[in-house]
């Protein structure tokens, strides 16, 4: 019964691996609904993560595809800082990496953490892009399900 009213779970900075859930598939366009979303941010180039590995469930948050493209800077709305007091333009581009992992790009920037791990950063390099999609995702929803 709960499974009729998922729009979306948002499953941000969190480890699931391909095939981790039977029956829930993981999102693959802006406006799918009863899909998870997943991603865990890394400086562009890592390999795998060594508590992890590879073979992990990543959907890119600047094009709510699962594909491997590369989305540029242009597609960010905008990210926030720590303190959340401005939105920045051109932060972080994304590409999913072969082992799952979300590959950034980051601008040197006052606010943003400059190590390998972007995971602190999950949401604050894509909080525009968050924002937009759960319109998105809710607006479809509520239009499939009138």
């Amino acid at each position: 019964m709960l499974r009729k009213k998922l729009i979306a779970a948002y499953l941000i900075g969190g480890w699931i691996r391909k095939n981790e859930f039977k029956n829930i598939p993981v999102c693959d366009s802006p406006t799918q609904t009863d899909c998870v979303i997943c991603w865990n941010s890394r400086e562009w180039g890592m390999k795998t993560d060594k508590y992890w590995g590879s073979n992990l469930e990543c959907v890119n948050p600047l094009t709510w595809r699962s594909d491997t493209a590369l989305a540029p800077v242009t597609l960010n709305l905008g990210s926030v800082p720590y303190g959340f007091k401005r939105i920045d333009m051109g932060i972080a581009d994304a590409k999913i990496s072969p082992t799952g992992l979300l590959w950034v790009h980051k601008k040197n920037t006052k606010g943003y953490r400059c190590i390998p791990n972007y995971h602190v950063l999950d949401y604050n390099l894509f909080w525009m892009n968050i924002r937009e999609n759960v319109k998105q995702r809710t607006d479809a929803f509520l239009k499939r399900n009138k």
